[in-house]
């Protein structure tokens, strides 16, 4: 493609492909970047897959062993440890270690880190820690909280067992 790594002065056993992708790299090793404009400004990239156009093209720094697949998907993120996939998640996340699978999923957390979220438009929080958000829109509130459901779910389940029930 297109103005493909052109920074590169170090690397090993890496696939670059796009246009204007990982363009600010000049170290990498073991890793993946595909996409328009996919890890564009990043200057290292170490253990990492980035597959889609506009994933991390935000980020100016290091990004080691994370996985990021998704228009726009992780785009502000430079550390350790991120998943993101889906469309446009964790698209302003700085904190290491965070994981959002769904479309949106983590989309407003910044510096919040070791989230998991799982679903559409599911929230950790912006700047939380340590918080589990998983269902359709379900956000913690603050940090160490788990959260499985919005208001609209009534039964819980476990086992095949009711387990509870909301009564309005």
């Amino acid at each position: 493609g297109t103005a493909v790594g052109d920074g590169l002065t170090t690397g090993s056993r890496n696939i670059f492909s796009g246009t204007y992708v990982a363009r600010g790299v000049t170290a990498s090793a073991d890793s993946i970047v595909m996409g328009h404009r996919a890890g564009e400004v990043q200057s290292a990239i170490s253990n990492t897959v980035v597959i889609g156009s506009f994933a991390n093209y935000l980020a100016a720094g290091t990004i080691t062993n994370s996985v990021i697949v998704g228009v726009a998907a992780g785009a502000s993120f430079a550390g350790e440890g991120m998943v993101a996939v889906g469309h446009s998640v964790l698209t302003q996340a700085t904190g290491p270690r965070n994981t959002a699978v769904g479309t949106s999923a983590g989309s407003l957390t910044t510096t919040g880190s070791n989230q998991t979220i799982l679903g559409y438009g599911s929230q950790g929080g912006a700047t939380n820690y340590n918080t589990i958000s998983i269902g359709y829109v379900v956000t913690t509130t603050a940090s160490n909280q788990v959260r499985i459901g919005n208001l609209d779910n009534d039964h819980m389940y476990l086992f095949g067992r009711e387990f509870a029930r909301v009564y309005p």
